[in-house]
Order: structure tokens, then sequence, then C-alpha cells
């Protein structure tokens, strides 16, 4: 069994990619497995896709993870103020 540290520890295993938005803004996201169901890992708050490495690796045999930084965290941008909800699509 994996002791608390382990699971805290982050090896930046996936690559990260990138996603621009048409307002310039640019996702990051890791990506991990080839199945046919893909499943959507959306981190906390003051977190990053960093930390779903380990369930990333837990699931990726079964299905195709994709693990985001939402605007502003991890390796995401945030270049421009954020005022309305359609700002967030």
């Amino acid at each position: 069994m994996e002791s608390d540290i382990d699971m805290l520890t982050w090896k930046n295993i996936y690559q990260t990619k990138y996603a621009e938005l048409p307002n310039g803004e640019k996702i990051a996201y890791r990506e991990a497995g080839e199945g046919e169901i893909p499943l959507l890992l959306i981190h906390g708050h003051l977190s990053c896709s960093l930390t779903m490495e380990n369930l990333m690796g837990k699931l990726s045999p079964k299905v195709r993870v994709i693990a985001i930084c939402l605007r502003g965290f991890g390796y995401s941008s945030y270049n421009s103020k954020i005022t309305s909800m359609k700002d967030f699509a």
C-alpha cells in the first residue's frame, strides 16, 4: 500500500497538452488511456491536473482519461478577466 507521502508526490508523468479557446486563453490538459469511454477529471479549488496522476494511472487501462487545469490554475492561462458565465465556456 502506498504511503500518504507517495500519494501526494506528483511526478508529471503525462505530457501537458494545450487547447486554445476562441478568446485566446489556453487550457492545459493531460490524457491517458485509449478506451472508447472518455472520462473528464476536473480538479478542486487551488489545485491542477497534476493532482490526478495517480487516479489517471489506475483508470487509464479501462477508459480514456482527460484531466484539465481550469483557467488560472496549473498550466492554463488567465489573461482576461472572467466577467460572466460565458467566459467559462
